[in-house]
């Protein structure tokens, strides 16, 4: 028995797998007739799920009607249980505020970040040699996030515990400055 077993790699198969069937039956149970307000409560997981989904480089919610995404991202109050729902879920990784300010401001777009982090403008038609990955750094001082393109690494400041964060607006100001310059990082 034991010598049919065969060593293989996982590049995330079964883990997109998992989101993708996931993602089906959201969408069955919770959007296809409508958003459920007697089950709202339910919707702080739906929108964990669809967080983790994104986050692990699984299949996004592309079911979701355009009055859904507007009153998500772009609206200062949902009327919807359900939807603000969603919206505790997702910021459970911090995912809301990321898709939010990425998608609204001028100068930042994803394209910089990759670029950023890899050198690359987009992801190459094979895919990474190595994928890219996210680095979080204990520091005193410095917020100015840096990458090594070599290995595709991003890394972010975290501050140490006697350390004070910067304000949001301060914090962004400074990843706008360093996500858009010419400048990679470290190589």
């Amino acid at each position: 028995f034991f010598h049919y077993l065969q060593v293989a790699v996982d590049n995330g198969g079964p883990r997109k797998e998992f989101f993708r069937l996931c993602m089906q039956e959201i969408k069955e149970k919770y959007f296809d007739n409508g958003l459920r307000e007697l089950i709202s409560d339910q919707y702080i997981f739906v929108g964990k799920l669809f967080a983790l989904s994104i986050v692990q480089n699984g299949t996004i919610p592309a079911f979701l009607q355009a009055e859904v995404i507007q009153e998500m991202f772009y609206s200062d109050q949902s009327q919807s249980s359900c939807i603000s729902n969603i919206q505790i879920g997702m910021d459970a990784l911090g995912l809301i505020i990321l898709l939010i300010l990425g998608g609204s401001r001028n100068q930042m777009s994803l394209e910089k970040v990759l670029q950023f982090v890899t050198g690359a403008s987009e992801e190459p038609v094979l895919g990474f040699n190595i994928h890219p990955c996210i680095e979080f750094n204990e520091v005193e001082t410095s917020f100015l996030p840096t990458a090594n393109t070599c290995i595709g690494s991003l890394r972010l400041p975290r501050p140490s515990p006697n350390t004070k964060l910067l304000v949001d607006e301060d914090l962004f100001k400074m990843y706008d400055f360093a996500f858009t310059s010419e400048f990679y990082g470290l190589t």
